[in-house]
């Protein structure tokens, strides 16, 4: 399916590091229900899992990728230009997405504010538990003409390491020492506070 194709108020979420397609699947569906999205089609712009490591330096790229707009992923591109093809065919268009998916969501997001000289305003976006800082974000995000109030949904948890030290989204040291506590069970998701619902 070519992003031209993309149905109004459709769903586009990325999964996370680490996921087959079957969890990326789940993790979709956990982003739409979570964004009480109605209607339209979920797609997913499946990021497949290679090793720790190559998708821990991918999911760096994204990172960067946003804060500084180069080096953009395979599923920041993809992201994108179905954000710019809704800008363009007037399209209500979700974009979520999970921990590394939610680095690739908003460098692909800040990509095509810069292609279109901003005027997102047709774009709802979900960041969840991302290695992404909110206040970065919802200023980029606001600079693309995205309304942060109503439109962009950004969440993670104080005891989740990927959402509160590699995004730094807080500096209360009570919460950086519960994450670093729990970091070991990132892996498990039996205990591990970085989970997709």
């Amino acid at each position: 399916m070519s992003v031209w194709d993309i149905a109004d108020n459709s769903f586009l979420a990325t999964n996370g590091i680490m996921q087959d397609f079957d969890e990326g699947a789940a993790t979709a569906s956990n982003l739409e229900r979570g964004a009480n999205h109605l209607g339209g089609d979920l797609l997913l712009n499946y990021n497949p899992s290679s090793d720790l490591a190559s998708d821990s330096m991918e999911a760096s790229g994204d990172i960067l990728s946003f804060l500084i707009g180069t080096n953009h992923s395979e599923n920041a591109r993809v992201v994108g230009l179905a954000v710019f093809a809704a800008k363009m065919e007037g399209r209500t268009l979700h974009v979520a997405g999970f921990s590394q998916g939610a680095a690739s969501t908003a460098a692909g997001v800040r990509l095509a504010a810069a292609a279109t000289l901003g005027g997102l305003s047709n774009i709802d976006v979900t960041l969840k538990a991302g290695p992404i800082n909110n206040q970065l974000a919802r200023s980029a995000f606001m600079r693309a003409g995205i309304d942060v109030q109503g439109r962009a949904h950004l969440s993670g948890r104080n005891s989740d390491a990927v959402y509160t030290i590699l995004g730094f989204n807080s500096i209360n040291p009570v919460s950086w020492a519960r994450s670093i506590v729990m970091a070991p069970c990132l892996a498990i998701d039996s205990c591990s506070p970085h989970v997709d619902r």
